[in-house]
């Protein structure tokens, strides 16, 4: 796919090709595939760095996956890793995320994503919650998560440049400043999207 598109649109010197990852199908030889096809920056969406917060999230991958992805792929992207991470999931607690974001941040690169989870229509979560089974994060906890992770994340020397993410040594990424800036960029794959 990449090669294809190399042939048919004009990539500027430098430019940012992003592949955004899932830690349970993105092993050693797949990244250096990738790497190989001129992807130049990796989004690996860990989510969580706890197996219970995983199962909750109906993710596919481990705590052993996401640690073993994140040093392959810094391995291969040195200073072009960015991690994701989800807050604000029932039964989440400020302290229960802040230890979990500060274990990621002894083990990630120069980029962090963070999001606050949304509840979508037609999972299993949403239906829980839904139907009392599990407990909708307060707006006020979820407000606290998010200023403490920014506070963290400012005193271990990342720079917010937008809502989502935080850089340091000039590792934001360009796709995340199009995107929010409204300039253009090209999307590939399932539930990709450009402008």
């Amino acid at each position: 796919i990449l090669d294809t598109i190399s042939q048919c649109a004009h990539l500027a010197e430098g430019a940012e090709v992003t592949l955004e990852a899932n830690p349970a199908s993105a092993d050693a030889l797949h990244l250096s595939k990738f790497q190989k096809a001129g992807v130049n920056r990796l989004s690996i969406g860990v989510q969580s760095l706890d197996n219970a917060e995983l199962k909750l999230l109906g993710r596919n991958h481990t705590t052993c996956d996401a640690l073993r992805t994140l040093e392959e792929a810094k391995k291969l992207f040195p200073g072009r890793t960015s991690i994701d991470l989800i807050f604000g999931l029932p039964g989440q607690t400020v302290a229960s995320w802040l230890q979990g974001l500060e274990k990621a941040l002894a083990l990630c690169d120069d980029h962090v994503s963070l999001y606050q989870l949304t509840l979508e229509r037609g999972t299993s979560l949403f239906k829980q919650v839904h139907q009392g089974f599990l407990p909708i994060t307060n707006v006020d906890i979820i407000s606290e998560m998010y200023e403490c992770a920014r506070h963290v994340l400012q005193n271990s020397g990342f720079h917010q440049y937008e809502v989502s993410n935080f850089s340091k040594n000039g590792a934001f990424s360009t796709h995340n400043l199009s995107y929010w800036q409204g300039s253009q960029y090209i999307g590939i794959g399932p539930g990709a999207h450009g402008r």
